[in-house]
């Protein structure tokens, strides 16, 4: 895999991690430990997390596949489950503001 389509799939899970923590600040009305920062790199870390989970099982990654195929002109570009990691994304924020609620 070249480089650049390493550095895509990093900008576009640091993109979901950091709009799962502005989705869930903003429309959660909760804080978190280390505002936007922590919360963006939690989510990153989750996006990317359950994405790679999510990829193990072949019926899963079929039907994401089928819900969101990340093509450009007929060429996949990344292979990263946008619905899985979005989803891993918000679960891990949550995850975070459950664990530090009375802090």
């Amino acid at each position: 895999m070249r480089i650049y389509h390493i550095l895509l799939e990093l900008v576009i899970y640091i993109c979901i991690g950091s709009l799962a923590t502005w989705l869930y600040h903003r429309f959660g009305k909760k804080s978190l430990p280390g505002k936007f920062w922590v919360g963006a790199f939690v989510g990153t870390a989750g996006a990317v997390i359950i994405s790679l989970l999510a990829s193990m099982k072949d019926w899963f990654t079929s039907l994401m596949i089928w819900l969101m195929v990340p093509k450009i002109n007929g060429d996949l570009y990344f292979r990263i489950n946008l619905l899985a990691a979005f989803i891993g994304a918000i679960l891990f924020v949550y995850i975070l503001r459950r664990i530090s609620h009375n802090r």
